[in-house]
This record gives structure tokens, sequence and C-alpha cells, in this order.
């Protein structure tokens, strides 16, 4: 028999004699790998997505949006095609109407569709294109998959004062619309708000405007020229009034889409990096374990001719089975996770489909790292298995002598018992074991701790949203005098508070940042200023206040005036303070001194109804012609059900996290059980029980478990506030925050799964074979 099957043989019955702790080892691998190219592989497959989506539908390069007040005329169009570099031009009205379903008033943004669409194309799933002068409308698929409308129905919608039927022809997705950010709303809902295309003439016709453009989106058929585009294009409708204009990158919807990706690659990176580590410990602890047992057989190896490199290539088999099945699986099971996660995710967006591709670098380089990892751990523990001298190692394994000075420590704890200062002895007995414990349950607790804080920060920012910022039940989008007279007048109405809502464009040595600017009252609570510390603050007499993302990309200070847009036109404004508000990057103003400039009081109007009277009061509001209306209820409702995958993601990690702990934890305690078999046997024989013994495990598991969470608890604070330092935007800010019970969970699952992987432990000592042992002991 050859040297080569020899030793395949013995290496297959040495990883068959400890199955569940090279299992545990290349559980650990297969999640690291499992977690790298799931993550990485839905970023991929989500970015093609979008890309593939893109290309099919001619996605614009760029746009400029004009004040819907003051739309230009059409024939500007035909000056912009003549720009060399513009492609493709869409040109069209935007208007807001509502309709009522079910009882509820809703919000359609209608925008103005011509004859032939060659810019933000649509892909329509049901139905059709609607004909030229057709009164018809093609909405959103999930919009009207929400509300149940299908095609052929048709919907009473009110235009400017005019009650329009328009014939629901197709429903369709736009590369516009993945996610919905309308202006005014730091979110919006398909329950009270949607998209509508209606064809060109019947949207002039309804409006009674001539042929006339509130917004321009083009493409280009040169990259590098976007910049000169826009500026053309600005000039040409400069006189307008522009409320916005960007490149593709700023578009709202795939600005958004693209931080969602950055945040998939960021995790792809972060959390597989804890298990890898941790599974390099657990290879060298295993590893290590196997050759101080069997350095006898090393010897007679030795003697009987095997050379150095035989022993060297023997050893590291082990790490390269756990290696290749770790990653074999990882890699299998991190491309059906990708589907899933994929898959999953295009659901909470408004896209006709997804791309879930096979990417073979990917699996080749979870490959590469599930087994460079081990055999990186194990090479040391190989190459000193090879550097055994025969003649030394046919004495028998030496142990070292180490004086445990504990004996003061034992005056000072009292009378404790001899078990209890067995298990006391044997952690400092071994240090280098009980370093690899306590590394892996700070492992664990880093992970657990840094996931649970996401649920800490997000229920922390929502609260403050909706408990302190947005105290209102109902926003009534309107500048008459007259409904807010009738709204304050209604008995259901606890109170009423005038604000003032407008887009702002800020300019600063030729970098724009586009926000939200409420202007409010300091007579009312229904809208508050609150930052991420949660210390509510006040707008000032004179100025803004800004929110610090964008104060930092505009490198703005304290006191520093500057030139602003808005809808009410170009202003100067003095930014009086600057802070950080959670979730939505909104700016502030007094309403008395802003509506000085604006023009106008108010327009839009905040209720609170009495309690008890909610929907009696959002009812009767609703019957009320020529005002829209977003309800506070539906918001939350909404950001409800987006976050349900937010928190699937989170439970998933939590599980990992728990994974790792046992996998690491059942691992060390199966190792210094088996170390100790003799020790423990001579214990069974003196009378003491399996329960006496599993007690003396269950003290040492103890004591590195508290170890170790007072190591990883300060690590997944770190962890956790770098990852959240990656996720921030300059569109939205989440907060920092623990709550004191996280670091409470966080300890009593770490100790769950501690004395859940102490089991396998306690009946391998139940069922020890003391006879066995003993042999073993005499030979």
């Amino acid at each position: 028999m050859s040297v080569a099957r020899i030793l395949g043989l013995k290496a297959f019955r040495d990883l068959k004699a400890q199955k569940w702790q090279f299992m545990a080892v290349v559980f650990l691998v297969f999640l690291g790998v499992a977690l790298y190219t799931s993550f990485y592989m839905s970023y991929l497959n989500l970015g093609k997505t979008y890309d593939r989506f893109y290309e099919k539908t001619n996605f614009e390069d760029l746009a400029v949006i004009l004040n819907p007040s003051s739309p230009a005329p059409a024939s500007l169009l035909s000056e912009v095609r003549k720009i060399d570099g513009v492609e493709e031009v869409y040109g069209r009205v935007v208007h807001y109407a509502t309709f009522e379903r079910e009882g509820s008033r809703i919000t359609l943004k209608l925008l103005s569709l011509p004859d032939k669409l060659e810019v933000n194309r649509l892909v329509i799933v049901e139905g059709r294109y609607p004909e030229p002068e057709e009164k018809a409308a093609i909405l959103l698929k999930k919009f009207a998959d929400y509300h149940g409308i299908k095609v052929g129905e048709s919907i009473s919608v009110d235009i400017g004062g005019k009650r329009v039927n328009l014939k629901v022809v197709g429903l369709a997705f736009s590369p516009e619309f993945i996610w919905i950010v309308e202006s005014g709303s730091w979110i919006t809902t398909p329950k009270t708000f949607g998209i509508a295309y209606v064809p060109q003439k019947v949207l002039e016709d309804a409006l009674g405007i001539g042929s006339a453009v509130s917004e321009v989106h083009v493409t280009v058929y040169d990259d590098s020229r976007t910049d000169e585009v826009l500026n053309r294009v600005t000039e040409i409708f400069a006189d307008y009034g522009i409320s916005a204009s960007y490149k593709r990158e700023y578009q709202p919807s795939n600005k958004l889409v693209k931080m969602d990706l950055d945040g998939f690659r960021e995790l792809s990176f972060m959390f597989p990096s804890f298990f890898l580590f941790v599974s390099a410990l657990m290879v060298y602890v295993l590893l290590s374990r196997v050759v101080r047992e069997q350095t006898g057989s090393i010897a007679v190896m030795r003697a009987l001719g095997y050379s150095r490199k035989d022993i060297l290539l023997h050893y590291l088999t082990h790490s390269a089975v756990i290696g290749v099945v770790g990653s074999l699986t990882g890699v299998a099971g991190g491309y059906l996770i990708s589907i899933f996660m994929t898959a999953e995710y295009t659901k909470l967006l408004n896209v006709p489909f997804y791309v879930a591709e096979v990417h073979g670098d990917v699996m080749l380089q979870g490959l590469a790292i599930g087994l460079i990892v081990p055999l990186v751990a194990g090479i040391s523990t190989a190459y000193a298995a090879s550097k055994i001298d025969p003649a030394i190692a046919m004495r028998g394994v030496s142990e070292d002598a180490k004086r445990i000075r504990l004996d003061r420590v034992f005056e000072l704890l009292g009378r404790i018992s001899m078990l209890t200062k067995l298990s006391l002895r044997n952690i400092f007995r071994s240090p280098r074991r009980a370093a690899y414990s306590l590394l892996g349950v700070a492992a664990s607790v880093t992970l657990i701790l840094a996931s649970m804080v996401f649920l800490d920060a997000n229920d922390f920012a929502i609260s403050t949203q909706f408990d302190k910022i947005t105290t209102y039940d109902m926003k009534i989008y309107t500048s008459d005098p007259e409904v807010y007279r009738a709204v304050k007048n209604m008995p259901e109405v606890q109170e009423v508070a005038k604000v003032i809502e407008t887009w702002i464009v800020f300019e600063k040595d030729g970098v724009t940042k586009s926000s939200t600017l409420y202007a409010i009252g300091h007579d009312q609570d229904l809208l508050n200023l609150y930052d991420a510390e949660g210390r509510q603050h006040h707008p000032p007499p004179k100025g803004i206040v800004m929110p610090k993302v964008i104060a930092s990309k505009l490198s703005v200070a304290e006191g520093e005036s500057m030139k602003a847009l808005t809808e009410f036109g170009r202003m100067n404004v003095r930014v009086s303070e600057i802070y950080n508000q959670p979730l939505t990057a909104a700016c502030y103003a007094d309403i008395l001194n802003f509506s000085k400039k604006a023009g106008i009081e108010f327009n839009a109007l905040l209720v609170k109804f009495r309690s008890g009277f909610e929907e009696q009061g959002k009812g009767r509001i609703s019957d009320m012609d020529g005002i829209r209306t977003d309800s506070i209820d539906d918001l939350r409702e909404y950001v409800d059900e987006i976050m349900t995958f937010f928190y699937v993601f989170i439970y998933f990690t939590l599980l990992f996290g728990a994974s790792l702990g046992f996998a690491s934890i059942f691992n060390t305690t199966m190792i210094n059980v088996l170390e100790r078999r003799r020790e423990i046997a001579t214990l069974r024989m003196l009378g003491y029980t399996t329960r006496e013994i599993a007690f003396s495990l269950l003290i040492e598991v103890v004591v590195i478990g508290v170890i170790g969470i007072v190591v990883g608890i300060p690590l997944g604070y770190l962890a956790a506030k770098l990852l959240f330092q990656s996720f921030q935007s300059e569109m939205y800010y989440m907060p920092f925050v623990i709550y004191p019970r996280t670091y409470i969970l966080t300890a009593a699952v770490t100790f769950v799964v501690l004395l859940a992987s102490l089991i396998p432990g306690v009946r391998y000592v139940a069922r020890m074979e003391i006879e066995k042992v003993t042999k073993e002991m005499v030979s």
C-alpha cells in the first residue's frame, strides 16, 4: 500500500474519530463563505437588475425640473435637441390630482405621455399603451396591485377642479420610480400616493394649457459631455424657474438604489470576516490537540521511515478537508441564499424582474478563501508535527508543571469545593486554550451586538420621527384660508397648525444640494425639530437650521449666508444652526419670517384630532374638495411594511452570530473534555457523579463567558459604530443608539448559546467508558 494511501486512510480515521469537532469547524467555514458569496452575489445581482432595467428603458442621463407653477413652452425642446451630445429628449407636464378609492382620497402625480416615449420608457406588464387623445392612464403596477385596480377599470380623477374619467389601459414599471421619492414627503406610501401616465393632449386639455413642459429628461450619446449638456439645458430654461437639475447618479430613486447597493457591498466583507477569523482559530486549536494526542504515533511513523514532508502533508490534509467541504457547501448555500435575497428584496421595489446569475468569479473567490484560511491556520501545527524528534516523542507527552498561584484567590473566595478549584485551575493551566475560547465568545458577542444595534437605532429613529417630530394625524396640502377656518372649527379637531413646505436648493462653489424646508411656528407642537440625541430645537427668528449631512457636503459653517432657490424664487438665507436629525435631512425656518420671503401665509396644514375622533375627522377632511392629504398612520403602516425585509436580515444575522458562538464554544469545550478525560475518569472512579463534573465544566464556561462578554461588548460597540458610519448619507441619517437592554439581551443570548454548547460535552462525560480510559492511562 502506498504512503499516500496509508496516510489518507489515517486522516479519514482521524476525522471520523472527532467528527463533531471537525464538523463544527467546517460549519464555521461554511458560514463565512456562505455569507460572503450570498451578500456579494446579491450585490452583483441587484446591480445587474438595475442596469438591465435602465438599459431596457433608456434611463435618463440628466434632468431639469422647473417650477410647476410656471411651465415653459414645449417649443424650447427643439433647442435642447440641437445641443451637441443629446440623443433623446422627453419633456412632460406634471400635475397633482386626486381620486377616491374605497372611501379614501388618493393623490395621483399625473405625468404627460407623448405619442412615443424614448426616454424612461415604460415596461408594460399588463394592458397596452394609450392612444394619443384617449382619456386613459397607465398606473404603476405595485400601486394598482395595492388598491386592486385592474386593467379596463375607470377611475374618476379630479384634475384642476375638473372631473375626468380615465380608463386604466395598462400597468407598468418605470426606471424613474424604483423607489418613489416625492418632494415634501420623507416617505410615500401607495395607500395615499401613486404615479399615473396620461396622454399629453388629454392632460393639457384638462388643465386648459397649451403645449408646455415642466420637466425635461435627456439621454446623451457621449457620457463625457453630460455636464456640458446639463449646463446648456439649464441655460435654455433658466427664465422659467429651475427647481432642480441633476445627472443620473443624483436622480432621487437611483441615488437611493445605489446607496442600498453600497450597503450590500459593505456587509459582504464585514460579517464573513468574523466567521473566517474564528474558524481559523478553531482549526489551529483542533489540529494542535490532534497532533498533541498523536505525538507517539508520529514518532512511530518517523521510525518507520515516513519523511518530515509526509508528516507535514498528512496533517495539512485535515485542514484541506475542512476547507474543501466548508467552502464547497458554503458556495452552494451562498448561491441559493443570494437568489432568495435578490428575489425578496426586489419585491419591495418597483422593478419588473430580477437577475440572479451564477457569478463564477465570486464562487472561485469563496472557494479560495474557504480553503486558504484553514490551510494557513493549520500549517504551523502541521509544521510543528513534522519537526517532532522521534526519540523524545517515544517517551510520551511531557507536561510542563506550571505553578498556578490561585491559593490566595481561593482564600478570598472562602470555602469552595474541590471541583470548583479544579475548574478555575484548569482555565489558567491551559491559557492558550482559554484564550481561544475567549476569542470565540468575544467574536460571537461582537456580531450579536452589532446586529442588535441596528434594531435599536431603527426603533429610536422611527419612534423619534412619529412620536416627537411628526405628532400630527393628517397633513393637508392647501393654501386656502377658508379650508384652514373650516378645519379649525371641526369638533373632531384638537389642533391645527399652518406650515410652509417647499423644496430648497443650495449652491456654493459650484456644488448644489437639495433638501426639503419646513417653516413652522413656535406656538405649535405638531411638527417639531429634534436632533439625533433626542434634544429639541427651535428654528431661529431669522435664518434656517440645516442638517449636518448637507452642511458638510457644502462646507458651510454656522452663521454663514448663502444663496438658495425655492419654488418661491431665489433668496439669501443665513445658516443659523447645524444639526443631525434622525432619518430625514430637512431644513427648518420660522414661519413668520419665511412667509414674508415666500409671499404666502402657508401651503399646508397639520391636523391633530381629539382622542377617539380620528376616523371621523379624517373622513370629513377627505370629503373636502381641492385638497391633497397624507395620513401619518398610513405612513407608519407602510414604514413597518418595508422594514420587514430589514428585520428578517437582522434576525438572520443574529442566528448566524449565535451559530458562531455555539460552534466555537462547542469545539473548545469538547477539546477541553477530551484533553481532561483521564482526569475526569479519575474523578468518576473517586465517586464524583456526572452532575458534579458537569457543574465543574459549567463553572469554566461561565467564567470564560463572563470574560468574553466583557471583552466582546466594547469590540461590538466599535464594530457597530464603524458599520454605522459606512451607512450614513446626505439623504438620511441613522443615529448610533444602543439601549441598555441590548447589552443585557446580548449577554443573555450569549449565555444561552454557551449552555447549549456545553450539552454535548456533558453527554460525553456521562457515556465515558471508565475502564477503557483507565487502560489507556496504564498503557
